[in-house]
C-alpha cells in the first residue's frame, strides 16, 4: 500500500523534474538569441526572447499548481481526512515572487537578458551567456515554485483537518533546510522561506 511519506517523495520528484525543463527551455531560447546583432536590433531580439520565456514560464506555473493540487488530494485521501477544499490554482500564474526583482515576469526575465548585454562589454559572450541563463533560470525556478507553494499553503490555511505542516529535507538539502524539517510549523508563514535551488518539499501535518 502506498504511504503518504511515498507521494509526497513522488511529488518533490515530479515537481523538481518540470521546474529543470521548463528553466533549461528558457535558459536554451536565451543562448540562441544571436548577440552579433547590431545593439538596437540585439535589444529588440532579447525583448522576443523574455515575452517567449515569460509565457513559457507561466505555462510551467499553471502546471506546477496542478500537480500540487493533485498531490493535495492523493495525499489528503490516505489520511483518511476530507478533501482539499476548491483553490485559484491561477492565482500567482504570470506573476513573480516578492523576492524577485521585476513587476511581472516579462520584466524579470528582461532583466536577465539585459544582464548579458552589459556582460558582454566585459567579458567574453559564452561568459555573458552563461550569467544571463543562470539569472534567468532563478527566475523560472522561483515562480514555478511560487505557484506550486502558493497553493499548497492555501489548502493548508483553510483545510480544518490540517494542524500543521513539515518540511521534507532531500538527500543533498543544505543545513539551513534540515534543521526547518527538524520541526513542525502551525502557521503558513515560513512555508514561502526557501532558497531557489532548494529540492526539499512540505506535507501536511493531519489532525488523527
Amino acid at each position: 500500500m502506498t504511504a503518504p511519506v511515498d507521494v509526497t517523495s513522488g511529488y518533490r520528484d515530479r515537481l523538481l523534474t518540470h521546474r529543470v525543463v521548463i528553466g533549461q527551455s528558457v535558459s536554451a531560447g536565451l543562448a540562441d538569441v544571436d548577440l552579433d546583432l547590431a545593439p538596437e536590433r540585439l535589444r529588440q531580439a532579447i525583448v522576443r526572447w523574455a515575452t517567449a520565456a515569460a509565457a513559457l514560464t507561466a505555462a510551467g506555473q499553471a502546471m506546477a499548481a496542478q500537480l500540487t493540487a493533485t498531490y493535495l488530494a492523493a495525499y489528503l485521501s490516505l489520511t483518511d481526512a476530507q478533501p482539499p477544499p476548491p483553490v485559484d490554482l491561477n492565482s500567482r500564474v504570470g506573476r513573480v515572487p516578492d523576492d524577485v526583482p521585476g513587476s511581472s515576469l516579462e520584466d524579470a526575465l528582461m532583466r536577465a537578458g539585459v544582464a548579458v548585454l552589459w556582460r558582454l562589454r566585459s567579458a567574453p559572450r559564452a561568459d555573458a551567456v552563461r550569467y544571463g541563463q543562470y539569472a534567468a533560470s532563478r527566475v523560472t525556478w522561483t515562480s514555478v515554485q511560487d505557484s506550486a507553494t502558493s497553493v499548497l499553503d492555501e489548502v493548508i490555511d483553510v483545510h480544518a483537518e490540517i494542524v500543521g505542516w513539515r518540511r521534507i529535507a532531500s538527500a543533498t538539502a543544505c543545513k539551513r533546510c534540515v534543521q526547518a524539517a527538524e520541526r513542525t510549523y502551525r502557521s503558513t508563514e515560513p512555508l514561502r522561506r526557501r532558497h531557489p535551488s532548494c529540492r526539499c518539499s512540505q506535507e501536511p501535518i493531519v489532525r488523527r
